[in-house]
């Protein structure tokens, strides 16, 4: 089975919001950041997943066990 893919604090907890519907700039008011810096971490987990929509980084997560979801 392929490595699980090692997320910081941050992009964990951006990938939670998103699991839930949040949008960028949603997440960056919740977080108290920027929604570049929310972007920039949304491009982040794409790149570690090795995909090209933060939908797929997202059922990757879940699968992986990365971020539960209930």
């Amino acid at each position: 089975p392929p490595a699980t893919v090692q997320l910081t604090v941050k992009e964990r907890q951006v990938l939670e919001w998103v699991a839930i519907g949040k949008s960028a700039w949603e997440i960056s008011r919740i977080q108290g950041c920027s929604e570049a810096t929310v972007h920039f971490h949304t491009s982040n987990i794409r790149r570690k997943f090795g995909v090209t929509s933060l939908k797929a980084a997202l059922v990757m997560a879940i699968r992986q066990g990365v971020i539960l979801v209930e």
